[in-house]
């Protein structure tokens, strides 16, 4: 069962949304899990639930919920992110947050299968400023 405290009470809380309310508790779970049981820092809780909501806007503009997105669903998601110009490393720090909270809703029971496994975030390479020897 979700907890819910006012934001002051939980420092990586944002508003929760009006849309999903199973993601809304699951996501409220994982975070909790982290700040309790893995003594995550303040700042990655704050930047995996800026990741996951932004998980959620983007499902939500599909028509698609976020406990039930599919592998492929998640690598157009960071194509996505890759194709607006985020950096690799926000790119790679999504990836790290859907694979931790998709691999805790398994362990929960709250889903089947993990839809994050075997997807990587490529380095991009760059020729640019590279002279020839």
């Amino acid at each position: 069962m979700a907890r819910y405290y006012p934001t002051d009470d939980a420092p990586f809380r944002g508003r929760l949304p009006d849309v999903q309310p199973d993601f809304a508790a699951a996501r409220e779970d994982f975070l909790y899990h982290l700040a309790d049981d893995k003594h995550r820092a303040d700042d990655t809780l704050r930047a995996y639930w800026t990741d996951l909501d932004d998980l959620l806007w983007w499902a939500e503009k599909r028509g698609k919920v976020v406990l039930r997105l599919t592998h492929d669903d998640l690598r157009s998601y960071l194509t996505l992110q890759r194709r607006r110009g985020y950096s690799h490393g926000t790119i790679r720090r999504r990836l790290t947050a859907f694979r931790g909270f998709y691999s805790f809703l398994l362990r929960e029971g709250t889903i089947a299968e993990v839809p994050t496994a075997g997807l990587i975030v490529r380095a991009r390479t760059s020729t640019r400023g590279k002279r020839d020897a």
